[in-house]
C-alpha cells in the first residue's frame, strides 16, 4: 500500500492507498476512519490536492534544472571550504 505523500511532510493522518490509485469514495472514507488519527474524508481531498498541487509545482521549478559535475566542483572550489 502507498501512503498520500503529504501526510509525512505535514504530520496529516496517513492513510494507506492501494498502488497510489483512487479506490472509490466510500472505501476512502472508510480508510480515513481506520488509521490511528482518523481524517474526515474532505479534509483527505484536500490534502491529496495540495500534494498534487506542490508535485506539480515542484516539477515544474526543478524540471529544466541541470548542472554539470563539473560545475559543481568549481563553483566549489571559487566558494571554498568554511
Amino acid at each position: 500500500m502507498k501512503t498520500c505523500a503529504a501526510t509525512h511532510d505535514t504530520g496529516r493522518s496517513p492513510v494507506p492507498l492501494p498502488q497510489g490509485k483512487f479506490i472509490g469514495q466510500m472505501r476512502t472514507s472508510t480508510l480515513c476512519r481506520r488509521v490511528p488519527r482518523p481524517v474526515q474524508l474532505a479534509q483527505f481531498e484536500d490534502n491529496v490536492k495540495q500534494d498534487m498541487e506542490l508535485q506539480r509545482l515542484q516539477a515544474l521549478i526543478t524540471g529544466g534544472v541541470s548542472v554539470s559535475d563539473n560545475a559543481v566542483r568549481e563553483a566549489y572550489r571559487q566558494q571554498g571550504t568554511r
